[in-house]
């Protein structure tokens, strides 16, 4: 229950084993260039206030959450200037 809490999930959203069958029987996904894009992305929501693990982790280290969430911004902001580098940035292997 802490783990969906703190990660954002559910468990409805959890994998199933059916899911991936009922997949493959539909075909072959065609993902757009910028699914991993989106998938990679939900590792910012960590650092993005407001953030139920950074809230935790200020509760067991017994410091103000609200330094805590003044804290993690800039790497959030990191994070996320890095995801937009490697999104803009073009692949040279697919230039051949």
């Amino acid at each position: 229950m802490l783990l969906s809490a703190v990660s954002g999930s559910s468990r409805r959203r959890r994998p199933h084993p059916q899911h991936a069958e009922a997949g493959n029987r539909r075909g072959p996904r065609r993902s757009g260039p910028l699914t991993g894009a989106a998938l990679a992305s939900g590792g910012i929501a960590i650092f993005v206030p407001p953030s139920a693990l950074a809230v935790l982790v200020a509760s067991i280290a017994q410091v103000d959450v609200g330094a805590m969430l003044i804290a993690i911004l800039p790497l959030g902001a990191c994070l996320a200037l890095a995801h937009a580098t490697v999104i803009v940035l073009p692949n040279p292997r697919s230039r051949q």
